[in-house]
């Protein structure tokens, strides 16, 4: 199983492999592999792309969605 270090950086990855989405103003911290996002979104569909790659990274056991939309 990978550590909570490991999911962040997976999800971070992901973030950044859409160009969709503004990852550079997500945050993204996991504990006890719960990801918790955070952050100021363009739109509802950016917000919802991040939302499902947060969830794309395997071992993510719950997604805490505090992304707004600007």
């Amino acid at each position: 199983m990978k550590s909570d270090s490991e999911l962040k950086k997976d999800v971070e990855q992901e973030l950044e492999w859409d160009p969709s989405i503004d990852a550079v103003r997500i945050g993204v911290e996991v504990h006890e592999r719960i990801l918790t996002s955070t952050g100021q979104m363009g739109s509802l569909s950016e917000r919802r792309l991040a939302f499902d790659a947060a969830w794309s990274a395997p071992g993510v056991r719950d997604v805490v969605d505090q992304l707004t939309v600007a």
